[in-house]
């Protein structure tokens, strides 16, 4: 199994598992579903030089994880290589979801550092209005070995916001309510040290995110 095939396989258990809450009935938050799946978006998605294949999940994890959409990814530009995830959840399902700090480690990954990074929205260009233009990732470095690292950012895309915070999402949840959450993961190998690592991943970012904010559904203000 190479690099990114184990990297792929954490963020499978990780992350395609939802999380719980209660089913309220909520008339007033909007539509819920995509008009078309993720599967139509391009396949150019972080941008120039940067080839695509699909790495579809195993059915198992999909039945389990109750993800209503999906997107799941390997690129690879000069040797290197980014696992992208994407997966949409409806509101109204129970289910729990699993921190990176937690599942990472037990699938022989160590933490190497974690911060809270932030993208100005005005930096990208195209990216739709009715995004708040302050964009919040999870930042982690991961070791596996002293021959191996790994990079990752991750955030929840729900009610106009990019956020990682699972508190802050479990809160907006009860009021005022979240008829969906978008889970979207980059996992991938370093590109040199990590200051060109992390310009790497958000020039991918700034390429991915303005077509794949305006696939998912709003509602009214």
């Amino acid at each position: 199994m190479n690099r990114v095939s184990i990297l792929a396989t954490v963020v499978w258990v990780c992350y395609v598992v939802r999380l719980g809450y209660d089913e309220w009935f909520r008339p007033d938050l909007g539509p819920d579903t995509m008009s078309t799946p993720l599967a139509v978006l391009p396949m150019d998605l972080l941008g120039p030089g940067w080839n695509g294949l699909e790495a579809p999940l195993p059915k198992r994890v999909v039945k389990i994880a109750g993800i209503s959409d999906y997107l799941s990814r390997v690129y690879s530009k000069h040797g290197a290589q980014i696992h992208l995830y994407v997966g949409f959840v409806r509101g109204g399902a129970s289910g729990g979801l699993h921190h990176p700090e937690v599942c990472f480690k037990a699938h022989g990954l160590s933490l190497k550092n974690r911060e809270i990074i932030t993208i100005d929205g005005a930096d990208i260009p195209k990216l739709p209005l009715f995004v708040e233009p302050k964009l919040l990732f999870n930042e982690f470095r991961w070791t596996r070995s002293s021959a191996v690292q790994a990079y990752s950012l991750s955030t929840f895309v729900y009610n106009r916001r990019l956020d990682p915070d699972v508190d802050r999402l479990r809160l907006a949840d009860r009021y005022p309510g979240v008829p969906y959450f978008v889970s979207l993961i980059l996992v991938g190998d370093y590109v040199g040290p990590p200051k060109n690592t992390r310009r790497v991943y958000k020039e991918a970012l700034s390429y991915l995110l303005p077509k794949l904010l305006a696939h998912f559904p709003q509602r009214d203000r």
